[in-house]
């Protein structure tokens, strides 16, 4: 008898940091100019930096990215109430303005 033939391996899932790569962050606007400022809760610390309204959403995984440890390779952020998660790969274009984050605390969880 023929067996069909074994289905495919599961596609590789890119990390959040593969899918950043060579990416970077804009400075902060400058002092009078339209910015959104957003709050982080990181695993073991808090932190704020302030975005141009315009900057897509893959600039502020960008910098999140910057202020982890090297490992792990994967985090996902949630905000708002109820907890609304920001994705990458789906929102990346999108911009802070439009998606409303400034003001938002944003919380990042390490994904395993």
């Amino acid at each position: 008898t023929h067996l069909p033939p074994p289905p495919p391996p599961p596609a590789a899932t890119q990390t959040t940091r593969s899918l950043l790569q060579g990416e970077t962050f804009p400075d902060p606007p400058a002092a009078g100019s339209p910015s959104a400022r957003i709050n982080f809760r990181l695993p073991s610390s808090r932190t704020q930096r302030t975005f141009p309204p315009t900057a897509p959403l893959r600039s502020v995984f960008a910098f999140v990215l910057s202020s982890l440890p090297p490992s792990p390779d994967s985090f996902e952020m949630r905000y708002g109430f109820p907890p609304k998660l920001l994705d990458l790969e789906e929102q990346g274009a999108r911009t802070v303005e439009e998606l409303g984050l400034g003001g938002e605390t944003v919380n990042v969880r390490f994904l395993e």
